[in-house]
């Protein structure tokens, strides 16, 4: 490689990193998800909890709030846009203002099931090393092991239930005993948060974005240097040098699904061939931040979801609004409509920092500065 090829690659890597940073805090949408107050403490964009279901985890939020002060929401969601999971639900947590204002002794259960992501987010006023532990707990041995068996709705649920009573002290709750997780159900590297206190940095939430962002540029930067440098410019099978296809060759190479991610732009496909011994190669980078997502359906990433409000908000009713998912690739469709809570004359700030659109939720004030428990399944 000449210094001159090495130095626009840097300059490539470095531009895609900031691509990266720029979007992370670009791409938050937690508008999206309505309040369940006064009504409730559940929201499931998904149907995924029965009705019985959410009647339980009502109860238990009321009896919270009767006896403790205490608040507790269930949020459950398909994907959060790109938004690393955690982010998006210390951003949700802080804009519905969960727990009391003083006592700040909130807690979200959180869920974005195609993102197969979980999160406990704590208030301020719970977040202490034990609690940390506790909820690291719930998350290893309750929830992921009952996500991974397919077992969606209970996991959620069994996970709020135990939340109530071990770390909000709530008696009488009969949550499932700790004792699901295993060695393999549950890595050590979930228990980080564990030892070492909160899942993601201390202060307020404005920090903890531009912390995710670095992280998130650096993790770019690392993937694109490994995939540029990684590259063997030989043939491993008989040594002769590689030739790269043009975007009308390489079709010839690729399946349908493939030339169909190519064509909505969300994955780049790179095919080399060797004139020697006719092999190929095929290399696949997924453009992030593309809009895209995986289709249920086809499993290629062509799914895209638009939002048309059907009817807009006032100051008197809430609105209505239906996301349509369609695939580019085998025409696969969902379609789900959610109510959006009416405007409100609040102008007060939100926990962290400016105007927010989300003074009439309905919860108490409270706020959280990210600790709790992460999970993947």
């Amino acid at each position: 490689m000449t210094p001159r090829t090495f130095s626009h690659s840097l300059r490539l890597l470095a531009f895609g990193a900031l691509l990266a940073l720029t979007a992370s805090a670009w791409a938050a949408t937690v508008e999206e998800i309505p309040t369940p107050r006064p009504e409730g403490w559940v929201v499931d964009l998904t149907s995924t909890l029965s009705p019985e279901q959410v009647d339980e985890l009502n109860r238990i939020g009321d009896r919270l709030a009767g006896a403790l002060g205490a608040e507790l929401a269930v949020v459950v969601v398909p994907d959060t846009s790109g938004v690393p999971a955690r982010a998006f639900a210390v951003e949700l947590f802080n804009a519905w203002e969960v727990g009391d204002a003083r006592a700040d002794n909130g807690l979200l259960v959180f869920a974005a099931l195609d993102d197969r992501a979980a999160e406990i987010v704590l208030g301020d006023g719970i977040d202490s090393v034990e609690q940390q532990r506790a909820s690291q707990e719930v998350m290893n041995r309750i929830m992921l092991p009952r996500f991974r068996r397919g077992e969606p709705a209970r996991a959620i649920v069994d996970g709020a239930r135990a939340c109530a009573e071990r770390i909000l002290e709530l008696p009488g709750v009969e949550a499932a005993p700790l004792g699901g997780g295993t060695s393999a159900e549950a890595p050590a590297e979930l228990f980080s948060a564990v030892d070492g206190g909160s899942s993601v940095p201390s202060g307020r939430f404005g920090f903890r974005a531009l912390v995710g962002g670095v992280v998130a540029g650096a993790g770019a930067l690392i993937a694109s240097a490994m995939w540029y440098f990684g590259r063997s410019k030989r043939c491993r099978s008989c040594g002769a040098e590689w030739m790269l296809l043009d975007e009308v060759r390489d079709d010839e190479h690729l399946t349908e699904a493939q030339q169909a991610e190519e064509s909505v732009r969300s994955v780049d496909y790179r095919v080399r061939w060797c004139p020697a011994c006719r092999e190929v190669e095929i290399r696949r980078r997924s453009r992030w931040f593309s809009g895209y997502r995986r289709c249920p359906s086809c499993a290629a990433r062509t799914l895209r979801s638009r939002k048309k409000t059907l009817e807009s908000a006032t100051y008197s009713t809430g609105g209505l609004v239906r996301v349509e998912k369609v695939c580019a690739h085998c025409r696969h469709s969902e379609s789900r409509e959610y109510r959006t809570p009416r405007l409100s004359d609040d102008r007060s700030s939100s926990s962290f920092g400016g105007s927010s659109s989300f003074g009439g939720s309905g919860f108490g004030g409270g706020s959280s500065s990210g600790g709790g428990a992460s999970g993947r399944w």
